[in-house]
């Protein structure tokens, strides 16, 4: 994201008498909304992504036995 951009938001924000305002790029702020506000769903998410990264370099059911 540019500086110039970010100004841009954190203007935006301030001008709307705004309390918190999240800037940043996707997919990071996604996953950050997710963590932040849906704790359950963000730990499922992360396992299944590691499951898809891990599986790429070692079996899974490698990784669940390590894992279990």
């Amino acid at each position: 994201m540019t500086t110039e951009r970010c100004a841009k938001l954190m203007v935006i924000g301030m001008a709307n008498n705004l309390d918190e305002v999240w800037i940043s790029e996707n997919p990071a702020l996604l996953v950050t909304y997710l963590n932040q506000y849906f704790p359950n769903f963000y730990r499922w998410y992360v396992l299944i992504n590691d499951l898809v990264i891990h599986s790429k370099y070692f079996p899974v059911s490698d990784w669940l036995k390590s894992h279990a």
